[in-house]
C-alpha cells in the first residue's frame, strides 16, 4: 500500500514539475517575441533613402555653418525644441555653433517605420570641415531624422547614439 502511495505522490510532483517547465518556457518564449516586436529598427540599405537622409542632415550643418539661428530651430524636432526650451537666446546651449565650411557623411543609418507616414532614421557619420584644399575629419555625429511621408517634411534631433554604441 506503501508503494502504491509513494508512485502517486512521486507522479503528481512529475506533472507539477512538467506544469512549471511548461509555463516558465511558455513565457521566456512570449517575452523574447515581444521584445523582437518592440525593436523593429533595422539596417537602411536602400541608396536613394540613404542620400536623402544625408541630404536632411547636410541642410541642418549648413544652416549650423551659417548661424541662421531661425531655420536651426525650425529644422529641429518640435519636441526636443520644447522640452529644453529652445529659443534664439539659448540656442547654442544646447547646439553647436560651426565656424567655416562643413559637410556631414553618414556611414550608418537604421530606421524604424513607426506608421505608413512617418519614419524615425538613426544616423551615424563625420563631420567635416572643408578648406580649398583638403577637408578636415572634425567629429564623429549621431542624428535622429523624422521623416513625415505624408506632409514631405522632416526634423532633426541630436543623439547620443546609443544604437550604435550598444552595438544592436
Amino acid at each position: 500500500m506503501n508503494n502504491k502511495k509513494d508512485n502517486y505522490i512521486i507522479s503528481i510532483i512529475i506533472i507539477i514539475l512538467l506544469i512549471s517547465i511548461s509555463v516558465v518556457l511558455y513565457y521566456k518564449n512570449d517575452e523574447e517575441h515581444n521584445a523582437k516586436e518592440e525593436t523593429n529598427i533595422v539596417l537602411l540599405k536602400d541608396y536613394s533613402r540613404f542620400f536623402t537622409v544625408n541630404s536632411c542632415i547636410y541642410k541642418y550643418i549648413s544652416y549650423l555653418s551659417s548661424d541662421s539661428i531661425s531655420d536651426i530651430i525650425n529644422i529641429l524636432d518640435e519636441n526636443f525644441v520644447k522640452s529644453n526650451n529652445i529659443n534664439e537666446n539659448n540656442l547654442h546651449d544646447y547646439i553647436p555653433k560651426l565656424s567655416g565650411s562643413y559637410t556631414f557623411k553618414s556611414k550608418r543609418v537604421y530606421y524604424e517605420e513607426i506608421n505608413k507616414n512617418f519614419i524615425t532614421y538613426y544616423v551615424y557619420g563625420v563631420l567635416i570641415e572643408e578648406f580649398i584644399d583638403y577637408e578636415q575629419l572634425k567629429e564623429e555625429q549621431y542624428y535622429i531624422v523624422n521623416m513625415d511621408l505624408k506632409n514631405q517634411t522632416f526634423s532633426i534631433t541630436p543623439y547620443d547614439g546609443s544604437i550604435f554604441k550598444e552595438g544592436n
